[in-house]
């Protein structure tokens, strides 16, 4: 009595050396723009430039300048809490003065 035996193998591989060596890279490329794309929507600006001769705002930068005594680079309003943002200038240096809604009592001072 004589027995066959059938082997089977499987579906055998399309890809070749070098295109399994620029999957990897291409992958990451898409990783990293998708990582950055991301960042980018987290870090979208909330803060919205006013006209500072509104009321709210030339109160807001005296306030500020209570605080620091300098020129006004530019005024903001968070739109997420809106809260104050007042950037000034003193001896070279920019200070972001961030103050409450309503109140103006000083919450953070920023400097570059």
């Amino acid at each position: 009595m004589t027995t066959m035996t059938m082997t089977t193998t499987g579906p055998r591989s399309t890809m070749t050396p070098a295109m399994t060596m620029t999957r990897y890279p291409v992958m990451a490329l898409l990783a990293a723009a998708l990582l950055v794309s991301i960042f980018a929507l987290l870090r979208s600006e909330d803060d919205v430039l006013v006209d500072h001769t509104q009321p709210g705002a030339r109160a807001a930068i005296d306030a500020a300048r209570a605080v620091v005594p300098g020129e006004l680079v530019d005024v903001r309003v968070d739109q997420d809490n809106d809260k104050w943002e007042v950037t000034l200038r003193a001896d070279g240096t920019d200070y972001e003065v961030e103050l409450a809604p309503g109140t103006l009592a000083l919450l953070r001072i920023d400097y570059d």
